[in-house]
């Protein structure tokens, strides 16, 4: 089965809403690296220059999608993921495999909305990661692992 898959505006529209409170979190998040009270005028200008980024960000969602689209195809046809889809009682539908890429795509594309929007504030050097007080420990990511499907190797699949 082939499906095309095509981000379209309904695709990011939660996203454009939300600009607000993700620059609002960004901005929090780099008043606490920075030690910027949030309640003080420094805040506030900060703030307000994140949301000016993402909302300019914004206006790349739909390509954002596109890559997190690219991204997800990429790692399926690697096998790093695979793909579930709920199917009905006549099979598997094209428009069910697309909403489920695109919902794997939406988290990517959130991280480039971010990136683009304040990642040059945010990002830090592999060579500084070392002088941070956790080192690249700080990079690590908790997963709370609540479903796992155990799949036996067989050696005739990497064949």
């Amino acid at each position: 089965m082939i499906v095309r898959v095509t981000a379209s505006d309904n695709d990011v529209v939660s996203a454009r809403d939300g600009v607000n409170d993700l620059a609002f979190d960004a901005a929090m998040g780099m008043a606490t690296i920075s030690g910027i009270g949030t309640g003080s005028p420094r805040f506030d200008t900060l703030y307000r220059q994140v949301l000016a980024d993402y909302t300019e960000s914004a206006k790349y969602l739909l390509y954002f999608m596109h890559l997190g689209v690219t991204s997800v195809k990429l790692q399926m046809e690697t096998g790093a993921i695979k793909l579930v889809v709920p199917t009905s009682p006549g099979g598997m539908e094209p428009d069910m495999v697309s909403e489920q890429i695109l919902k794997l795509a939406r988290p990517i594309a959130a991280c480039l909305l971010h990136v683009f929007s304040v990642g040059d504030k945010l990002l830090i050097a592999d060579t500084e990661l070392d002088m941070l007080e956790d080192g690249y420990d700080s990079l690590g990511i908790d997963f709370n692992i609540t479903q796992l499907d155990y799949n036996t190797f067989k050696e005739s699949e990497n064949e």
